[in-house]
């Protein structure tokens, strides 16, 4: 994701690992800018719903993250 921030691809598969083994601020920020590039595309919608709830912080962007998917 550091030699190619501007690529989905990337942004994706760096959400998804974070996720995975629940690496709360790279999660979301993979998530996000993944989100950022392909607003329309529901799994990453889904992996920031995922990454905010593994913070336990923010419920609320979770649920709002989950119902955008």
């Amino acid at each position: 994701l550091k030699e190619r921030p501007d690529d989905f691809d990337a942004a994706l598969g760096v959400a998804r690992c974070a996720v995975d083994v629940k690496l709360v601020y790279l999660g979301v920020e993979a998530a996000q800018k993944a989100v950022a590039l392909r607003p329309s595309h529901p799994e990453a919608w889904v992996l920031l719903g995922k990454a905010y709830f593994n913070q336990k912080l923010r419920w609320d962007k979770a649920v709002e993250a989950f119902a955008k998917a």
